[in-house]
């Protein structure tokens, strides 16, 4: 699965969920936190969203809709920005409507107070919990995930698993930080603040399956758990292929040892000294470097077994480390 679709399959569970008329609110409000500018009028607040998704601003112009009774206008244009050129969606809600938008999403009080906090009368109902994550994360949110079957499992790994709200306040952070703990089921560890801006996030693949599922992005759980599966998958297979390697080249270098005897005792003692047994098994080891134990124990007359083998070359081995104490 291409990385890069990760996010999109999340943003399209979200994109086709059916608001029920009590998460209108909620959802709103996490939009607002997430990407509208609130502008301070003398007739209050006023308020802007602005984006290159049409879907999301289509989105917050049909729950303002919804919430005022109006029909808002969203507009088109092609904005250089210097470091986005792109076409822009923006949605502009005046001081005479926004006011009563931002009192029932809780963000706004007695027209100018910005409240602090999400109001636990907001999100009281499981599915405005939902909603409201959900609200957060098309609005700010960022999901990364490491490509299948390189390295890594499930996980904190270089790769990255990484799941970001980048709200615009670091007002609510707390609360989201609450939410994500008590509803989602994520634990207070794996959640860290962003010390520059007011992001808060997640690093591993356990607490990002957690919050997608309780925002409803089931699709995204299945995208996320088949990386999973990949890469550890691939482990596997690493670890054997590593296993094996580890097995050649520790075969290689007993071999190596072994004809370095089989020379040595050829230059001082002579093979004619060595018992029948280990006479044949050094012959055999000259003439056949590059055999396993198996193929040499084929080999001996009458055939052996690989233990009997093994035993006569570590014999040879000795036979040859005890030359090289004598000479010392």
């Amino acid at each position: 699965m291409d990385v890069s679709n990760v996010q999109k399959i999340v943003y399209d569970d979200l994109y086709e969920q059916q608001l029920r008329p009590c998460c209108n609110a909620p959802y709103l409000s996490a939009m607002i936190r997430g990407c509208a500018e609130l502008i301070f009028t003398s007739s209050g607040f006023a308020m802007f969203f602005q984006s290159t998704s049409s879907q999301l601003i289509t989105l917050a112009k049909k729950i303002c809709d919804n919430l005022t009774n109006q029909d808002f206008v969203m507009e088109k244009s092609f904005i250089d920005k210097g470091y986005v050129k792109d076409d822009y969606y923006t949605l502009r809600i005046t001081a005479e409507y926004a006011q009563d938008i931002l009192k029932l999403c809780k963000i706004v009080q007695n027209k100018t107070e910005l409240i602090d906090t999400i109001p636990s009368e907001l999100i009281e109902k499981p599915c405005c919990k939902s909603a409201y994550l959900a609200g957060l994360f098309l609005s700010c949110g960022t999901l990364s995930t490491p490509p299948e079957a390189i390295g890594g499992v499930a996980g904190k790994t270089r790769a990255g698993y990484h799941l970001e709200f980048g709200i615009n306040s670091s007002l609510v952070r707390e609360d989201i930080k609450k939410l994500l703990i008590s509803f989602a089921q994520v634990k207070e560890s794996q959640i860290g603040f962003r010390t520059k801006n007011s992001g808060i996030y997640v690093k591993t693949a356990e607490s990002i399956c957690n919050i997608l599922a309780a925002m409803g992005s089931n699709n995204g759980v299945l995208a996320i758990q088949q990386i999973i599966t990949s890469r550890e998958m691939k482990n596997q297979i690493n670890r054997a292929s590593n296993f094996v390697i580890a097995n050649i080249n520790k075969s290689v270098s007993a071999g190596e040892k072994q004809l370095k005897a089989i020379k040595l005792i050829e230059e001082t003692i002579g093979i004619d000294s060595l018992s029948p047994a280990i006479k044949e098994v050094a012959i055999l080891r000259k003439n056949n470097p590059e055999a396993n134990l198996n193929d040499l124990a084929l080999m001996t007359k009458p055939p052996t077994t690989k233990s009997g083998i093994n035993h006569r070359l570590r014999k040879l081995v000795q036979i040859a480390s005890q030359i090289i104490d004598t000479k010392e």
